[in-house]
């Protein structure tokens, strides 16, 4: 089955004719719909987003036809309520996401021109039915941050009200230097 053009969407996309097409989409999923438009995402916010995500996807070709490369240029920017892992509070998270790929014709073709590619852009194979929400998804999970954190917060347990109920415990050297001035007393009484 072919697709036509007006039958084209995020989800299931010829990526080279999209491409040929000069393929451009300026998407916003609303807030509502987030959750069930990218699960795996979602899942990790602590509360459901209050804000819509904005994506961008353009589609590029270069060069003469027997040497085209076809490139997919791709901008997404979301808001996440995370854990602060440092202090346990809510964290609104601001990710943003500017990525370029280079679409190969095939998964074999993919894997040689990644050896080759360079720091600045990704290989992807080429695919009848590509899902662009899926790799949006992909790219903002790989931009969150391993351990997000406030950039100024204090751990749990450091506020001021546990400050004097640890200046009222024992320090543990105490004993020693008790320990110390008895010596010390032993051995002025032998002089």
């Amino acid at each position: 089955m072919r697709f036509q053009a007006n039958e084209w969407t995020a989800r299931s996309l010829p990526l080279m004719t999209w491409i040929e097409h000069g393929g451009v989409f300026d998407a916003r999923i609303e807030a509502e719909v987030l959750v069930q438009e990218m699960p795996r995402l979602y899942a990790l916010s602590q509360s459901s987003p209050r804000e819509s995500l904005r994506w961008r996807a353009s589609g590029l070709s270069d060069l003469a036809l027997s040497e085209r490369r076809y490139w997919l240029r791709l901008e997404a920017s979301a808001q996440l309520m995370l854990v602060c892992q440092r202090c346990m509070h809510p964290l609104s998270l601001d990710l943003q996401v500017k990525r370029r790929f280079l679409v190969a014709r095939n998964e074999a073709m993919a894997s040689k021109l990644e050896d080759a590619a360079q720091d600045d852009y990704d290989v992807i194979a080429h695919d009848k039915h590509f899902d662009l929400l899926a790799l949006v998804e992909d790219e903002l999970l790989l931009a969150l941050p391993i351990v997000p954190k406030h950039l100024q917060c204090e751990p749990p347990g450091t506020s001021q009200a546990v400050a004097p109920l640890q200046s009222n415990r024992p320090k543990p050297f105490a004993v020693l230097s008790s320990l110390k001035s008895i010596t010390d007393d032993d051995k002025r009484s032998e002089d």
